[in-house]
């Protein structure tokens, strides 16, 4: 058993969790809240629409987890690409809330658990990708 099949149920959980939170913030936002506020995201992420961050977020979360779930070579190409998505998301999440007053728990949460967890989950995945089929062939 390979880190993908092993780590999968709780990459799936950590993704659909993160799909829970977006969904959750996208309900928000259509109902007419204003969940991002420049105090608290920054004036940067402020600039771009709630709904573009909300759609990134449940792209990259629901194909996350949806590899993970699904598991094998197409697990695995849909897990790296939402993974990555995801961790491109975080990483500048992070990066522009740090520009915020009171962004310091948005900034936090980016850097010290999504944006990691989602990179790990891209590099679990890749790694599955690529020594998976030179290991296939030895076996």
């Amino acid at each position: 058993m390979r880190d993908f099949e092993r780590y999968g149920p709780a990459i799936a959980l950590f993704h659909f969790g993160c799909l829970a939170m977006a969904v959750y913030f996208g309900v928000v936002v259509l109902r007419g809240g204003s969940p991002v506020t420049p105090e608290l995201y920054g004036p940067r992420v402020y600039a771009i629409p709630a709904l573009a961050w909300a759609s990134v977020q449940i792209a990259g979360s629901a194909l996350g987890g949806a590899g993970a779930v699904m598991g094998g070579k197409a697990g695995a190409v849909l897990c790296l690409i939402g993974s990555s998505l995801s961790a491109l998301m975080y990483c500048t999440m992070a990066a522009l809330a740090l520009e915020a007053v009171q962004g310091t728990l948005v900034a936090a949460g980016s850097m010290f658990l999504t944006a990691p967890l989602s990179v790990v989950s891209a590099v679990v995945s890749g790694r599955y990708l690529t020594r998976g089929a030179a290991w296939e062939k030895t076996t």
